[in-house]
């Protein structure tokens, strides 16, 4: 089954997370960046699924 969304925004999060997930997307390490920080705000976010979409 396709997974379905409410909005786009709902989609585009579910893909980044996959892609990380997969290692399609990988951070350049870079001097200033938090990068603990920034995992943990990336990580953050929570969804649920309401009348069959996410």
């Amino acid at each position: 089954d396709k997974l379905k969304f409410r909005n786009l925004r709902a989609e585009m999060w579910w893909n980044t997370g996959r892609r990380f997930a997969e290692k399609d997307i990988k951070l350049t390490k870079k001097e200033g960046i938090e990068y603990e920080k920034l995992k943990r705000e990336l990580s953050s976010v929570s969804y649920l699924i309401r009348e069959g979409k996410m």
